[in-house]
Formats: C-alpha cells, structure tokens, sequence
C-alpha cells in the first residue's frame, strides 16, 4: 500500500519490487515445470526400463522352458530307440536295425543344433531372433516330425492316428520353429494321454488358414 501524499519514488520502488517479483515468479514457474518435465521423463524411463527387465525375464523363462523341453525330447528318443534296438539286434531284420539308427542320428542331430544354440545365446536376445520363412510341404513336415514319436507310442502303448486332408499343402513357414512347436504339443499330448489312450493328428485348411490340431 501506498500513503498519501503519494512518494513517487516510493511509487517507482514499489513498482521495481513488484516487477522483479513478477519475474522472479515466473523463472520459478518454469523452473517448477522444467522439474516436473525431468521427473515425468525420469519416471517414464523408470517404466520402460523395469517393461524391459520383466520382458527379459519373461524371455529367459521361456527359453529356458522350451530348450529343457526341446532337450528332452530327442533324449528320449536316442535312449529309447538304442534300448530297443539293442533288445531287438537278434531279432530284428537289417532294414528295421538301419531304421533304428537314423532315428537315433536324426535326434543326435536335433540336439547337436539346440546345443549349438545354447552356446550362442546372442541370437535368442528379445527381439532379435531371426526366422527364415520359406515354402514347405506342411503335411511333409507333420509326417517327419510324428515319425521321431513312433516308437514313443509304441512304448506307452498309445493308438495314434494322423488325417491328412492334402497330399500335398505348400505355406510359408519357418521349418524349424513349426517343427518345434509340433514336438512339444505331441510330446505334452504323450504326457498327458497316459498309457494306453488316443491320439489323433488333424491337419486341414479353408481359403485363409491352415489348421494343426492334436486331440487325446
């Protein structure tokens, strides 16, 4: 407030004070949003860093979970496909002991290449993982991947059965993953089914799909 008579420079210094006090509200005001900016963008970063950790362990639980199941499976295999031929090497005709044996090299294979991708972690990084998509006979590869399980049915004494609707039925794919998904969904079908059940393999497809089902 001001007392009268008025003191013009008491007016000019008031006017000053409420000037620079006028300024200095507004270098606070932007300083207090540049803060809340920084926070934010900090805070922003925070989530996509703790986003990045979950993915990855996410990932890693995955991986780790499919290549002990993948493992597995042509473990499997080489031991029962050994057992029974070395059970079998008396009885057994020249074509059935050649047969036992590219089975088993088939698995060695199988697992040759999973290890080789244990020791090359680089290209299971989230995100970077490289598909190679090309044109396969799906039917082809159902028949080849069930013929690694033959001698798995006949061990648990499970009746299977695979209904083709195509011999032929050319898609684009990634062999490897494909085959790879079909393993494990058989093989957890084995393990589920219990000795003595059903399994069925159905493979069809109408003008915009293919389908791959497993029924027990």
């Amino acid at each position: 407030y001001l007392c009268k008579p008025i003191d013009d420079n008491q007016l000019i210094n008031r006017v000053k004070l409420y000037l620079q006090l006028s300024i200095k509200e507004k270098e606070l005001k932007l300083h207090s949003n540049h803060l809340e900016k920084l926070v934010n963008k900090r805070t922003q970063d925070l989530k996509i860093a703790m986003e990045d950790l979950e993915n990855a362990n996410r990932f890693k639980n995955e991986f780790y979970s499919n290549m002990s199941h993948e493992l597995r499976t042509p473990l499997h295999a080489i031991l029962t496909l050994s057992k029974r031929g070395f059970s079998k090497l008396d009885l057994t005709d020249i074509e059935k002991v050649k047969f036992y044996f590219s089975q088993i090299r088939e698995s060695g294979e199988r697992m040759l290449e999973l290890v080789n991708n244990l020791l090359d972690l680089n290209k299971y990084e989230i995100n970077k993982h490289q598909f190679n998509f090309e044109n396969s006979d799906i039917n082809q590869l159902t028949k080849r991947t069930l013929d690694e399980f033959a001698l798995l049915f006949v061990e648990n004494q499970i009746e299977f059965h695979y209904q083709e609707d195509y011999q032929e039925l050319q898609i684009l794919i990634d062999k490897k993953q494909i085959a790879t998904v079909m393993k494990n969904l058989i093989s957890n079908a084995i393990k589920f089914a219990g000795t003595g059940k059903y399994i069925k393999v159905e493979l069809s497809h109408d003008e915009n799909f293919f389908y791959w089902s497993i029924i027990t």
